[in-house]
């Protein structure tokens, strides 16, 4: 049997009919992180965007208004998100400051509270934002090294990949495998005479291609592959699609280019017990 595994990165296009969504910061488009890299327990939800240090300016990614404005010592550390008049919300997080009309807004219901930690829900029509406009200064609240979370969430509140809405960043590396895992899948599957799977190292033999040393197997197999997306300095991410395709025939697809927080239990299968 023929098998090939291939580890795409692919971009999207913008939603159509909606106006496209500005790049929150005036910086290079570098990520430090990806959207749906495995995290303990969770799938990332959005991408992180490398600041290079605190307080760069951070815009609206669209005309809308601030529905929810959150302070803590943890997790998303200060945080804006925006209801966008195009039905998505866009979430700011680890921010450093807020513009002057939200940061008094908070400090009013901290002084009130007596508590840093504030999770506000202004009125719709309080604090109007226009696409471009700057609404916070990036920082590391709720985390240790300073970066800009960045999420767009669908009208059911539920994550996007930000290449499926046009917002496009350079990537010109190929994914790079580095293992290839095969394991029997039912009673009669076998690798090597064995229940168990095995793992081998990957050799790359040409623009995308790689080999293993060759492995017995009877029955029912299962694939997988250790990989990464390299990045600007030394980064490691994710990919966006995997596929593997045996004979001609796409035998098993995931695409990241949504995620559901009901199902955040299920990041666990991202890596393998043989992989570790």
């Amino acid at each position: 049997m023929t098998l090939l595994a291939a580890v795409t990165v692919l971009s999207g296009l913008a939603a159509s009919g909606s106006a496209p969504l500005v790049w929150p910061l005036d910086l290079p488009r570098e990520l430090s992180s990806s959207f749906a890299e495995y995290r303990p327990g969770r799938f990332h939800a959005g991408i992180d965007l490398r600041t290079a240090g605190t307080g760069r300016e951070v815009r609206a990614a669209g005309d809308g208004y601030v529905f929810r404005v959150r302070c803590s010592p943890w997790g998303y550390g200060r945080a804006i998100y925006l209801q966008l008049d195009s039905g998505y919300t866009a979430v700011y997080a680890h921010l450093q400051d807020y513009d002057d009309a939200l940061t008094e807004y908070v400090r009013a219901a901290q002084h009130a509270k007596e508590s840093y930690s504030v999770d506000l829900y202004p009125e719709a029509k309080r604090f109007r934002v226009t696409a471009g406009q700057v609404i916070a200064l990036s920082g590391q609240t709720g985390i240790g090294a300073p970066h800009l979370h960045f999420e767009i969430r669908d009208k059911d509140q539920q994550p996007v990949q930000p290449r499926a809405l046009g917002l496009a960043w350079p990537d010109d590396t190929p994914p790079r495998l580095l293992r290839l895992l095969i394991a029997p899948r039912g009673e009669n599957g076998r690798v090597d005479g064995d229940l168990l799977p095995v793992t081998r190292a990957l050799r790359r033999t040409g623009t995308g291609a790689y080999r293993c040393e060759p492995v017995r197997v009877a029955g029912e197999i299962g694939f997988g592959v250790d990989f990464y997306d390299p990045a600007s300095g030394g980064l490691k991410l994710g990919a966006r699609q995997l596929e593997l395709v045996a004979g001609g025939e796409t035998r098993f697809l995931v695409r990241h280019d949504t995620l559901s927080y009901a199902n955040h239990s299920n990041a666990a299968v991202a890596y393998h017990p043989f992989f570790r």
